[in-house]
C-alpha cells in the first residue's frame, strides 16, 4: 500500500519560489562582484556533482561568516535546490522577508516547530533540501568550536534514506582586494553513521568532517 502523505494542519513554510530564485541570482552576483571566485577544494569534485544530481538532501555547514547565506544561495542555484534553513525566531522576526526565501523560524524552547518544518521539508516533497549551520553561531580557527544544536542529528536520524553532505566555507586572501571562497564539499557515508549507539556518537561522527 502506498504510505499516506504528511499534510500539516498548516505550514510553517512561508517559500515564495519567485522571490527565492530572484534571491539566488542576487547572491551569484553578489559573489561575483565581491569575491575573486568560488573555488572547490581538492577531491570534493565527486560530491559535487552528487550534490548537483540529487533532487533531496541535507547540508549542514561550518559557520564562520555572515557571507555563509551568501554561498548558501549560491549552491541553491548552482545545483537546483529547493533549499530551507532554520534561523533562530527571535532574530528572523526582524527580518520577516527571509521567510519568503526558505528560512523558517526555531525555538530551542518549542523544538516541535522545527519537527513540523522537518515533516514538511522531507515528507511533504521529495525535491526538498535542508540546509543548517549546527554550531548556530560564529565558529573560525580562530576560537573553540561550538558544540552542536540537536537539529542536525535529529534530521539525519529521523530521514536516513536523504543523502547527507558536509559543507565547509573559508574565506581566504581577506587581505586582497577581491579574496576567494573556497568550498569543500563531503558526502557522507551513512553505515558509520547508522552504527552510532547514542546521539552524542553521532555528533562526534558528523563534527569530524567540519573539524577536518
Amino acid at each position: 500500500a502506498t504510505p499516506e502523505i504528511y499534510r500539516p494542519p498548516m505550514s510553517v513554510l512561508r517559500r515564495k519560489r519567485v522571490i527565492a530564485e530572484g534571491f539566488h541570482r542576487y547572491c551569484r552576483r553578489l559573489l561575483s562582484q565581491r569575491f575573486d571566485g568560488v573555488a572547490l577544494l581538492a577531491d570534493c569534485e565527486a560530491a559535487w556533482a552528487a550534490l548537483r544530481e540529487t533532487p533531496r538532501a541535507i547540508l549542514y555547514s561550518s559557520h564562520a561568516s555572515w557571507w555563509d547565506v551568501i554561498v548558501g544561495g549560491y549552491l541553491a542555484l548552482a545545483c537546483k535546490l529547493e533549499l530551507y534553513a532554520p534561523m533562530d525566531i527571535d532574530q528572523l522576526s526582524k527580518y520577516w522577508v527571509l521567510r519568503a526565501v526558505g528560512i523558517f523560524g526555531v525555538s530551542e524552547a518549542k523544538p516541535i516547530g522545527y519537527l513540523r518544518a522537518l515533516r514538511e521539508i522531507f515528507e511533504v516533497s521529495d525535491t526538498r533540501s535542508l540546509l543548517i549551520t549546527p554550531q548556530a553561531h560564529f565558529a573560525t580557527n580562530h576560537l573553540p568550536s561550538p558544540p552542536f544544536r540537536r537539529g542536525l542529528t535529529l534530521a539525519a536520524e529521523r530521514y536516513p534514506d536523504v543523502p547527507l553532505f558536509a559543507v565547509t566555507m573559508h574565506y581566504d586572501l581577506w587581505n586582497e582586494s577581491r579574496p576567494v571562497v573556497l568550498l569543500g564539499i563531503t558526502e557522507l557515508d551513512r553505515t558509520p553513521l547508522a552504527a552510532c549507539a547514542t546521539s552524542e556518537e553521532r555528533e562526534r561522527f558528523l563534527r569530524l568532517e567540519l573539524d577536518t
